[in-house]
């Protein structure tokens, strides 16, 4: 049926259904879906389409660790101004 949305309860079990043509296209975070199929030579007949959009990801804290915000903020801005960041950034890409 076109348009079904099918939950699954992890991305192996995506990658099955998609492989055993159940589905026609699983969603992913790139490094995630490709780690899946680069790791099973169930998988192997899956190819990338397309990157369908980039994700900003935030970090969060339990009230109870908010003492350590300012040092994670510190270590982020340092890892962003030394291009730790984009060094990190550009190895999942290519992994």
């Amino acid at each position: 049926m076109e348009g079904e949305v099918y939950p699954v309860t992890s991305l192996v079990q995506a990658f099955r259904m998609l492989a055993d043509d159940r589905i026609d296209v699983v969603i992913a975070m790139k490094n995630v879906g490709e780690y899946i199929i680069k790791n099973s030579t169930q998988f192997a007949a899956i190819d990338e389409s397309v990157i369908m959009d980039e994700l900003k990801l935030y970090p969060y804290l339990h009230k109870s660790h908010a003492d350590l915000m300012p040092a994670l903020i510190s270590s982020l801005k340092e890892m962003e101004n030394d291009g730790t960041i984009e060094e990190i950034t550009e190895s999942l890409k290519g992994e």
